[in-house]
């Protein structure tokens, strides 16, 4: 699973993000097309506008199976995970089965329907402070001493606990575990979790990423960290950003040894190459940015934000491009509806995520159901609105909070975007 992300967020308190819909500003028109080198921005245009032409060639599927439109949904490989309640209970589906109920987790519904994290086909789950391991391919469950990890805090997927490959990052409460080490990763390979510490984690952190062979930690320093995996005891590589603007304190993501996030000074889009300590941030050119973040398989997506014309109502103006950029194609002003912005602009939302393998950018809106969340995706520069496949809604499919695989992409979704938080449904496309 990448930085689904989600993903991609605004760091507020947990009350506040889950009570509330993530969003840009007002109103959207028109700009040109630069028409300079590589790296310069392509508005749309001519060449590049975007389609609405009802779904192309991915379909939606609507499950049926409801959960929670503030809780975590999660790709795996072959799994899509999902909360069931606004506080615990968490379920998981495979969608290549066609699946119309859930498949169960033992106790699932004692868990955090937040705070989960994905690693291939198995579970990280969390029950007061408690990370337990479940694997999918057998039903049993590990649960992993609170001597050895005990997260700091429970918050938001990717702060405290993040997961990808075969890996689950966390963050612990040093005064807790016996070794007093804060950074840890979970090996989830074999039979039994194996623990990794990282005996030279620094303090501070404001969150983790697994990437790789990799974990990436930001600090309140304004500084990352990265370790490597197969050396805990190492010295980390230090890329300390406090003079090119600092860190925001939305998420990042991190993707083939890049971090991509926004600055705190001027709320900039960058790009951080780590595979070399010299290296410095490289600034998108269409900045400031607002939204989520999304890095897979060298390409890139965030949403524009550097005046009122990227913004309609909650949903702003996508970017995408390929790493490290600066450069990016924009969405255009194709209303989707065909004649009013009242159902939002193909190639606009307010969260992405992209396939780990970078073939499929998806975009939509955050959380619950809104005007002008549509599922979208595009193959690299153009963007369709996919189809409701229920035929409920006239302009496309409501999706929100895309998370892909190489299989498939999860959403949420319900019969309408006026569908309640209690009516969210599973939804998912199968990708070729």
């Amino acid at each position: 699973m990448r930085h689904s992300l989600f993903t991609l967020l605004v760091a507020l308190t947990l009350p506040a993000l889950l009570a509330s819909n993530m969003g840009g500003c007002d109103t959207s028109f028109f700009f040109g097309n630069n028409g300079g080198d590589a790296n310069d921005i392509d508005n749309g245009g001519d060449a590049n506008d975007i389609d609405n032409g009802g779904g192309g060639g991915l379909t939606a599927v609507k499950t049926g199976i409801t959960m929670h439109c503030q809780a975590g949904l999660r790709a795996g490989t072959d799994i899509l995970v999902y909360g069931t309640g606004s506080i615990t209970g968490v379920n998981y589906i495979k969608p290549a089965l066609g699946d119309t109920a859930g498949r169960g987790i033992t106790s699932g519904d004692t868990y955090s329907s937040y705070a989960f994290a994905v690693a291939g086909n198995k579970i990280a789950l969390v029950n007061d402070f408690q990370v337990t391991i479940f694997d999918t391919a057998d039903g049993t469950s590990n649960t992993i001493p609170k001597t050895d990890i005990r997260l700091a805090s429970t918050d938001l997927e990717a702060k405290t606990i993040h997961g990808n490959g075969q890996y689950v990052g966390v963050v612990c409460d040093a005064g807790d575990v016996t070794d007093g080490n804060v950074l840890k990763a979970i090996d989830t390979t074999g039979a039994t979790p194996a623990v990794i510490a990282f005996t030279k984690g620094p303090t501070g952190i404001q969150q983790l990423a697994v990437d790789g062979a990799r974990v990436i930690v930001s600090t309140n320093s304004d500084a990352f960290y990265r370790f490597d995996l197969a050396q805990p005891d190492a010295d980390p590589v230090v890329f300390d950003v406090s003079a090119q603007g600092g860190i925001g304190g939305d998420y990042w993501v991190a993707d083939g040894g890049f971090i991509f996030y926004r600055d705190s000074d001027n709320n900039n889009a960058k790009l951080l190459d780590t595979s070399n300590a010299a290296n410095t941030p490289v600034t998108m050119t269409a900045n400031p940015a607002a939204g989520a973040f999304a890095l897979g398989g060298g390409k890139f997506c965030y949403f524009a934000d550097r005046d009122a014309d990227d913004s309609h109502g909650s949903h702003n103006r996508s970017a995408i491009g390929t790493v490290p950029g600066p450069g990016a194609t924009l969405a255009g002003n194709t209303m989707i509806d065909g004649s009013t912005a009242n159902n939002n602009f193909v190639g606009w939302g307010q969260t992405c995520d992209i396939t780990p393998g970078g073939n499929y950018t998806f975009i939509g809106g955050w959380g619950d159901m809104g005007q002008g969340g549509y599922l979208q995706y595009s193959t690299g520069g153009t963007f369709t609105v996919i189809a409701d496949p229920t035929g409920g809604d006239a302009w496309g499919c409501p999706g929100t909070d895309p998370t892909c695989s190489d299989k498939f992409c999860g959403f949420k979704t319900g019969a309408s975007t006026t569908t309640s938080c209690d009516e969210t449904q599973v939804g998912y496309v199968l990708l070729p």
